[in-house]
């Protein structure tokens, strides 16, 4: 029996798991504004899943009608972003997501 699905998961993937990956900023929700305004080909979206490379705020999207302490319980923090890995040239995607962090950094320093 496969108790974690990742056997089941796999199997009607050929190159390995799905693009999905999340990650919290530092400095809550002020700095994943930041960071969002930053972004130049990368879509902010409410729900995830397209062929395109999109991000979500949970906190405002997906996960918003839970009260706080669910949510963090759940690990969906205000600093929390979500991303779908589309099928771009991944060079555009991650030279979107350093500039972004890079607008993210210096208005931290500001």
């Amino acid at each position: 029996r496969d108790v974690t699905g990742v056997q089941t998961c796999a199997l009607p993937i050929s190159r390995g798991t799905g693009g999905m990956i999340a990650f919290d900023l530092r400095g809550g929700a002020d700095a994943v504004a930041t960071f969002l305004r930053g972004l130049e080909t990368i879509a902010i979206v409410h729900s995830l899943g397209e062929v395109v490379t999109t991000i979500s705020y949970p906190a405002l999207s997906s996960h918003r009608m839970l009260p706080d302490q669910e949510r963090r319980a759940l690990g969906v923090g205000d600093d929390t972003v979500r991303i779908s890995v589309g099928i771009e040239d991944a060079g555009d995607i991650t030279r979107d997501l350093a500039r972004a962090l890079a607008g993210l950094r210096a208005a931290l320093r500001a």
